[in-house]
């Protein structure tokens, strides 16, 4: 079900995506930066304040895949299942950091992604660093906030 969910949202924001252009010029360009800026601040919270951080920026069911689970020791009990891949980056020890490289949104403005890359790392004696790539796609709020709704990593 969950695999369902997450292909309908992909289908949804790329056919919005396609669809932008025809939004004014600079519209586009300052909604893409202030997803840019959305996913800098969404990376800093989660590096500065870890869980909180993270789960600030995530709307009410957000989703977010698990890939890399037997590389990384179990979350705690207790922690929302559908995060459990950046929950897992995000115990103390490791150190999770991404980069957006590119952001694109919707006609409307009112959705978009970004992506880029991640990694994280566990410093000390046998120093474990994980890497990949990410896509996570954000709804404009009613305040004008950015929020995720699904974070795939890779």
């Amino acid at each position: 079900m969950k695999g369902w969910r997450l292909l309908v949202i992909l289908t949804l924001a790329a056919a919005g995506v396609s669809l932008y252009g025809r939004m004014n010029p600079c519209l586009v360009e300052e909604t893409r930066q202030e997803l840019l800026d959305a996913d800098v601040a969404f990376a800093l919270a989660a590096t500065e304040r870890g869980l909180e951080g993270f789960l600030e920026f995530l709307t009410d069911g957000a989703l977010a895949p698990r890939p890399a689970q037997r590389a990384l020791p179990q979350a705690a009990p207790g922690r929302r299942a559908h995060h459990r891949s950046k929950l897992r980056l995000l115990q103390p020890g490791y150190r999770l950091s991404w980069r957006p490289l590119k952001a694109e949104v919707t006609r409307p403005g009112q959705l978009g992604y970004t992506y880029g890359y991640w990694e994280a790392s566990r410093p000390g004696a046998g120093h474990e660093s994980l890497r990949g790539d990410y896509m996570t796609i954000w709804k404009k709020q009613p305040d004008g906030s950015w929020k995720v709704i699904a974070d795939i990593i890779g």
